[in-house]
């Protein structure tokens, strides 16, 4: 409680040889923080043309980060964030301005870059961050977040984004008239998602699993960028070597549970693996009732003994185990904000609920208790949920934000992947698959139409 929710960011900050750049975070009192040391934007000097750049972060940060981190913060509209750093940078004489967002898009045809129709317009921040910002404010943006590719023009703005992960690269090229000292939008040029890989299947010029997994006969050819042969750097390997050796080691500790079926992870529908989760957490708690988000769970549970590895995968997030007494109706309205967002189908223990089959904010329809029985409308129930959401995240804030210190419990040390293991040594050092019927899905009369953010 006594610790600065910001202390490791600050560490971090402090530590690193290059700035951490974001213009619309602010603090409380609408300064930049001081601790970043820079207002959002820098000026670096390349082949003796000053470039501006300015950070962004995405307006959704309290609700997919743990909200507690950033209490003390304020995030700004991005457009007039980056309107107002990108005249100060061209005031400061950058000649090139360069927005870098932690806010993307998605489009869903790479071929030709000048082609924005696959782009959806509708559901990413930095459409609307394009749209306000006056012609010629920037030169060029690298968008993030969505892990969706990006290689577009959008009016004579380039902007990348790639699939996250390290998996994959961009590169724009802007050319600067060197009489006017700007730049030349007619020569600009993409090249969007350029694979990171040490060789790729000769035809498809990809080592993607998932596009090379129909392909017949794959040939394998070292990979190359800009002509030459893309090779480990050794001074990193050396440098990572003894980390990864350590972490290699923690992967494979057994962890004295297996697991007695394969359960996959569903974001978009119940799971067993969401059930076994929030069975879990009901009983660590000792609560009526248990509610995982679709979000924290990560990856599959295989079948056979579990290592420390795999379970992160499922769990990589600290979250720990809290518990909420809620009303009958304060459990309603913290269902119908769970369900209600764009955030998946969450796991329910003690509890049935009826869905919409379509995502959106009328989609929590009813709960009762297992077997149909009713709430008690004049009823208290203890609900244990990862401390992630009792900080309001995924959407659920405005029913958690209003709740007294009385009635929330934090059950500080008790982070879900032990949770997860604890349970399993208690019921014969295994997981089994809980049976499902938990989720009542109500047939949609007309197809799904993806609600708007």
């Amino acid at each position: 409680p006594d610790e600065d929710p910001l202390g490791a960011l600050k560490a971090r900050v402090a530590q690193a040889k290059f700035p951490f750049l974001s213009a619309n975070v602010r603090e409380k009192d609408g300064r930049h923080p001081a601790w970043l040391g820079n207002d959002g934007t820098t000026v670096v000097t390349v082949k003796g043309v000053k470039v501006g750049l300015l950070g962004l972060s995405t307006l959704s940060t309290p609700q997919t980060t743990n909200p507690a981190n950033v209490a003390s913060l304020r995030f700004q509209s991005l457009a007039d964030a980056a309107r107002e750093a990108a005249t100060s940078l061209r005031e400061q004489g950058a000649e090139v301005v360069v927005a870098i967002a932690h806010a993307g898009g998605k489009c869903t045809d790479l071929a030709n870059p000048r082609d924005t129709s696959g782009c959806e317009r509708d559901d990413g921040e930095i459409y609307a961050v394009l749209d306000a910002l006056p012609k010629g404010a920037v030169d060029a943006v690298v968008a993030g977040h969505t892990h969706q590719p990006m290689g577009h023009f959008f009016g004579d703005v380039p902007v990348i984004e790639t699939t996250g992960l390290a998996r994959s690269f961009g590169v724009v090229d802007l050319f600067v008239d060197p009489v006017t000292h700007r730049v030349l939008p007619g020569r600009t040029r993409i090249q969007a998602a350029i694979p990171v890989c040490g060789a790729v299947e000769a035809t498809l010029k990809t080592c993607d699993p998932l596009k090379l997994r129909d392909a017949k006969d794959v040939r394998l050819v070292p990979a190359t960028f800009l002509g030459q042969p893309v090779t480990p750097d050794a001074r990193v390997e050396a440098l990572v070597a003894p980390a990864e050796a350590r972490v290699e080691e923690e992967q494979r500790r057994p962890v004295g549970v297996e697991s007695q079926s394969r359960m996959p992870q569903v974001y978009e529908g119940e799971s067993a693996l969401g059930n076994v989760i929030a069975d879990a957490m009901r009983e660590a708690a000792r609560s009526d009732a248990a509610v995982m988000n679709a979000g924290g769970i990560r990856a599959d549970l295989p079948q056979g003994p579990l290592t420390f590895g795999k379970l992160y995968e499922i769990l990589p997030f600290d979250n720990t185990l809290a518990v909420l007494d809620l009303s009958a109706d304060e459990l309603r309205r913290f269902l119908s904000l769970a369900y209600g967002g764009r955030k998946g189908v969450f796991a329910v223990s003690g509890l049935e609920v009826t869905l919409g089959a379509c995502p959106g904010p009328e989609r929590f329809q009813g709960v009762t208790l297992p077997g149909g029985k009713p709430l008690k409308a004049k009823g208290t129930y203890r609900v244990a949920v990862p401390d992630f959401l009792l900080r309001g995240g995924d959407g659920v804030g405005p029913l958690t934000s209003t709740l007294p210190q009385e009635r929330i419990n934090l059950l500080q040390g008790q982070d879900l992947r032990e949770v997860l293991i604890a349970y399993g040594r208690a019921h014969g050092n295994a997981l089994k698959p809980p049976a499902l019927g938990r989720v009542h899905m109500v047939k949609a009369a007309e197809p799904c139409v993806d609600p708007k953010p």
